[in-house]
């Protein structure tokens, strides 16, 4: 009984060290994007900076996983894991050009899968389609709601936006229409990274790529099942 004890406390530990580091990202990015839509925060010339919208939609998704992580609640912390896992990656591929402020927030963020991946009743095919997903969400919000402040907007990739941010909603109360609607914004972004000619505009337009990968791969641990269902 005391070991039980000593375990929950353990969890119930590194949920809330996970959850306070979501909480400190949610208070960074709506600093971040209160900073951008204050006067001349986003560059007086520019008006409102295009990364205001990107910001207040990563503080809502951190918001939201810290407080699905100080639940427990087991989509929140494997989501969680990815959201991590993304901010690691994106600082490695820019390390040449990252500040000093981008590489303490990655460091902020590696010890996520330490603190927040333990067995629970989630099926292994259903945790790693919520950790792929997790990955792509960062990437995928900042793309979409970048075009909001934009004059030439990509409907393609504003659609994909909204289409993962619902499919991520459905996944996370393990519904199957959230997993393909995930798939569905995965192929929606690499078709505007492909063909969309308002996206390939873009400097970075290669990163509809990035953000279509992990959501397509999202649908590969379901693929035997749903070929069973395709058959049946």
């Amino acid at each position: 009984m005391a070991a039980g004890f000593r375990y929950h406390g353990a969890v119930t530990t590194r949920n809330r060290i996970g959850a306070g580091i979501f909480g400190l990202g949610a208070a960074l990015f709506l600093w971040l994007g209160l900073r951008l839509l204050s006067p001349c925060g986003g560059g007086c010339a520019a008006g409102p900076s295009m990364l205001a919208a990107p910001a207040f939609g990563l503080m809502t998704l951190h918001a939201v996983l810290a407080l699905g992580v100080l639940g427990d609640r087991a989509w929140a912390r494997w989501m969680g894991i990815g959201v991590g896992f993304a901010w690691v990656l994106a600082t490695s591929l820019v390390a040449c050009t990252a500040s000093p402020a981008i590489w303490l927030f990655a460091a902020l963020h590696a010890p996520l899968p330490l603190l927040l991946a333990r067995p629970d009743g989630v099926h292994g095919r259903t945790s790693i389609s919520l950790l792929l997903t997790g990955m792509a969400l960062p990437l995928a919000l900042t793309l979409g709601l970048g075009e909001l402040a934009r004059f030439s907007v990509s409907w393609v990739n504003l659609l994909a936006t909204g289409i993962v941010a619902v499919g991520a909603i459905g996944l996370a109360r393990d519904r199957t229409w959230g997993l393909l609607l995930c798939g569905l914004a995965g192929v929606t972004f690499l078709a505007g990274g492909l063909l969309d000619p308002v996206a390939m505009e873009r400097p970075l337009f290669e990163i509809s790529g990035l953000v279509a990968l992990p959501l397509m791969a999202a649908l590969v641990p379901f693929a035997r099942p749903m070929a069973r269902w395709l058959r049946a």
